[in-house]
This record gives structure tokens, C-alpha cells and sequence, in this order.
């Protein structure tokens, strides 16, 4: 028997990883599988539907919360996917996908952050400083993986853990000698989800306002373009 091609290697793999579930055995293991016509259901993010492993029968049910007319189509979720996840994995995207989102990190807000906010050595390692609290007491840790990120910038607006981080890098010199030796607080209000005035909100929003731009510079491409 002929080794399979290079093609099609590829062709199977991307069977296998746009028609495949991800379930957890009986023993804890976590694995994916081919259900033949399971597959066959589309996905709809506000789906009433679900198809589920049901590890202690060995099977797959499919669990619905409301009753079908004759030929309506089934529809069920995939997960909350963006559709940079949607692609990536199913091939498709929606034109309006609620879940939609943008990972940020401090490698995309810093290098956007105006020179005139940077300041001094010293407010640099306030920033550092405040950002260690943070991170620290919200177990939100900025070396997260993309997959892991809470720094994401949603159709709603920015997670709180994104806001926090905006808020901190857009502190200026006036803001930090007005907070020198009350950093604490900050951290609390931050922590919170407050803003911590007017200006710095302002900056917060600019910031992000640029990191986004900055990241749409460099696609390649657009759905109206393609």
C-alpha cells in the first residue's frame, strides 16, 4: 500500500479537526472523536440546542429547552467562538458574532502609549508597580497564553482585566505624584473597576482606541475585501 500524500495527510487532518468533538472519558482523559452525523449540525451561537458525550454511556446525546416544528432545522452551539476561532477551525465566519474578540497584551498597548505619558524611570516602575498588585491580587497574569488571555477587547467593550490594565499604563506624572505612597489605593479602586478620573479614562479609552487601530493596520485583508 501506497503511503498516504502530503495532500492527503492534509485532507484528513482537516476532517478531523472541522468535524471532530472534544469529550472527557470515564477515566478522566481528554480526547477527541468523529460522530458520523452529528457533524452535520450547524452551529448557531444562540442555539436552545447542545450535543453533548455522555461519558458513562458512551454515546452522545443531543439535549435541546424547546420543542422543533417538522423540517426546522436543528441548529446547535460550537462554544462561544470568535470568528478568528470559526475559521480557524469550521471553515466559516458569522457577519455578526456577539462572541467576537480581539486578544490584546502589554506588547500591543506599550508601543502605542504616547511619549509625552511615559514619563520618568521612577513612574515607570509606579506603573510596574501597581501592575504587580493587580495582577497579583486578581490572579491575572499578563504572560497568559492567547487562549488563557482576559485582556480581551469584546463587541461590548473592554474586559475589565483589559480596562485595568489601560487605566495603569495611561497614568500620568501628575496622577502618580498626587497617589506617591497611597499606591494602594489605587490597586483597590482599580481592583473594583472604577475609573480614576476623568482624564486618565479619557487617556484609558485613547489607548486602547490606537492599540485597536494599530492591529487593524496589520491584517491583511477584511471581509468587505476578500
Amino acid at each position: 500500500t501506497e503511503p498516504p500524500t502530503l495532500e492527503q495527510l492534509r485532507w484528513a487532518l482537516d476532517c478531523v479537526q472541522s468535524r471532530s468533538f472534544a469529550l472527557d472519558t470515564t477515566e478522566g482523559v481528554k480526547c477527541v472523536c468523529l460522530c458520523p452525523m452529528a457533524d452535520l449540525f450547524n452551529h448557531d451561537p444562540a442555539a436552545p440546542a447542545s450535543l453533548d458525550f455522555n461519558p458513562e454511556r458512551a454515546h452522545f446525546q443531543l439535549r435541546t429547552r424547546c420543542a422543533w416544528a417538522k423540517q426546522q432545522e436543528v441548529r446547535i452551539t460550537y462554544g462561544e467562538l470568535s470568528n478568528a476561532d470559526l475559521l480557524q477551525y469550521y471553515g466559516f465566519v458569522l457577519a455578526h458574532n456577539a462572541h467576537d474578540r480581539v486578544y490584546m497584551s502589554l506588547a500591543h498597548l506599550a508601543p502605542v502609549l504616547p511619549r509625552a505619558a511615559i514619563g520618568s524611570e521612577a513612574d515607570r516602575l509606579d506603573r510596574l508597580t501597581i501592575l504587580a498588585s493587580i495582577t497579583s491580587d486578581s490572579s491575572l497574569a499578563l504572560s497568559q497564553t492567547q487562549d488563557s488571555s482576559r485582556l480581551l477587547m469584546k463587541h461590548t467593550g473592554p474586559t475589565k482585566e483589559l480596562m485595568m490594565v489601560a487605566r495603569v499604563l495611561s497614568l500620568n506624572r501628575t496622577a502618580l505624584a498626587m497617589y506617591h505612597g497611597r499606591l494602594d489605593d489605587v490597586v483597590t479602586r482599580l481592583a473594583c473597576g472604577k475609573p480614576l478620573d476623568l482624564h486618565n479614562e479619557l487617556a484609558a479609552w485613547r489607548l486602547l482606541s490606537a492599540a485597536c487601530g494599530e492591529l487593524l493596520s496589520r491584517m491583511p485583508t477584511s471581509l468587505e475585501g476578500a
